[in-house]
Parts: structure tokens; C-alpha cells; sequence
């Protein structure tokens, strides 16, 4: 870590983008369940229970979660050692 105050990641995937790009169909779009118990009640249909992921790019709001890997307190190796240990070893 170096002297210069160091940015904080905050969006940390908890499911790696790579994991999630080998789920792409052939048009580039991976489908995901909407999140919440009122998507699943009875009477909603399919379609309603679903949202549609188009590209890599899209991945990046697919298995997000804020301040995830985040350590608490005083951290010697910076704040982002966890986040940027997953992006080494499985994003890339």
C-alpha cells in the first residue's frame, strides 16, 4: 500500500463476473431471478420473475453486494486486500 489515501472498492462481486460469463447464451444474455419474495408469489408469471443480462458488461450489476470484502478497524495491507486477492486469482 502506498502513502496516497487509497480508494476503497465498494461494489464487490460475490459471484465472479468470469464465473457468470460462461452462462451467456448464444445471443450474449444470460437471464437472472429478480430478488424478493413478491416475484414469487402466486399469480406473478415467468416473464414477470426475470431479467434479462445482455454482454460482459451487463454482468456488472449481476452478484453485487456494497462493502462486501471490506475489513474492519485498522487493516496494515489496505482495505482492498480481499477484493483485489479474488480479482487476481479468479478474474483474471
Amino acid at each position: 500500500m502506498n502513502d496516497e489515501k487509497e480508494k476503497i472498492k465498494r461494489r464487490n462481486h460475490f459471484i465472479s463476473k468470469t464465473y457468470l460469463e460462461k452462462f451467456l447464451d448464444n445471443n450474449d444474455t444470460l437471464y437472472v431471478y429478480k430478488k424478493g419474495r413478491q416475484f414469487f408469489k402466486e399469480g406473478v408469471a415467468k416473464k414477470d420473475r426475470l431479467v434479462s443480462v445482455i454482454g460482459k458488461d451487463g454482468l456488472n450489476n449481476i452478484g453485487v453486494k456494497s462493502n462486501l470484502y471490506i475489513p474492519e478497524g485498522d487493516f496494515k495491507l489496505g482495505k482492498n486486500i480481499f477484493e483485489d486477492f479474488f480479482n487476481d486469482e479468479f478474474d483474471s
